[in-house]
């Protein structure tokens, strides 16, 4: 299937209101310096100011957009800049959760609407980075909202539980050859991996006899009829956080993007 982008929106049904999700936000409040961060990143973007954007992404920053993936934060800000003429102005951003994973990183899922020019809502994700003193984005994630009616939770729940069973089986080429997306990605430390061949060598500590992991979703968001995103928390001996994008090929649902802090 092809993920809905920017060409697609005045030819497809998208979403023009927010979900009533959008109005009951999970989780713990965003710390107010990331909000400010978010302010001043809106006023850069809706000004066409792609210098000052930069400054608001880690230096390895990377976007996923449709199956585009931008990496650095030059890029990044470039990308959404050359957008910005086609969407408008961005007029309102609603968080619908967040997930806390120490005191120097967050992830955040929410929703953006910009101008009557584009009335459609879109879907993000946001993984936060305290960097010397200043909150920065590692990892974004967009995408237009689209027949996410249509979605049945429990598939993800079963796509989720294949994915943990596959990884405790200790067969990690067997796990992403069946879990993931062939032209998926992985995305970590500011690399990102793209292709089962490659997360499969980036997985291969999975096969270790003693290896164990246990994902717990905090908060799933439907997105379109074969999008969803999870943010959710594993444990493997320690415990951390993620974010899954799932894309429904078929009649099973993969792994499009695998984030982790």
């Amino acid at each position: 299937m092809a993920l809905l982008g920017l060409s697609c929106l005045y030819a497809c049904t998208t979403t023009q209101s927010f979900p009533s999700a959008a109005n009951k936000p999970e989780g713990p409040p965003l710390p107010e310096a990331i909000e400010q961060q978010k302010a001043a990143w809106r006023s850069s973007l809706n000004d066409g100011d792609a210098e000052a954007l930069a400054a608001y992404y880690w230096e390895s920053a990377g976007l996923l957009w449709g199956r585009n993936f931008f990496q650095d934060a030059d890029k990044v800000a470039t990308q959404w800049d050359n957008w910005q003429p086609g969407l408008g102005k961005l007029v309102e951003q609603r968080t619908q959760a967040v997930v806390r994973h120490d005191d120097s990183h967050y992830f955040e899922m929410g929703y953006y609407k910009f101008s009557e020019k584009d009335p459609t809502i879109y879907a993000y994700v946001i993984a936060w980075k305290l960097t010397e003193g200043k909150w920065l984005r590692e990892l974004e994630v967009a995408q237009p909202l689209f027949e996410q009616q249509e979605v049945q939770i429990r598939e993800i729940d079963r796509a989720r539980e294949l994915w943990m069973e596959r990884s405790n089986a200790h067969d990690h080429e067997r796990l992403v050859s069946r879990s993931y997306a062939a032209d998926g990605f992985y995305v970590n430390q500011g690399q990102h991996y793209r292709g089962t061949e490659a997360i499969s060598e980036r997985y291969s500590y999975m096969s270790q006899p003693n290896w164990q992991i246990q994902l717990t979703a905090k908060s799933v968001m439907k997105v379109q009829k074969e999008l969803v995103f999870e943010l959710g928390e594993y444990n493997s001996g320690g415990i951390g956080h993620y974010v899954i994008i799932w894309e429904k090929q078929g009649d099973q649902w993969k792994v499009l993007l695998d984030f982790n802090f």
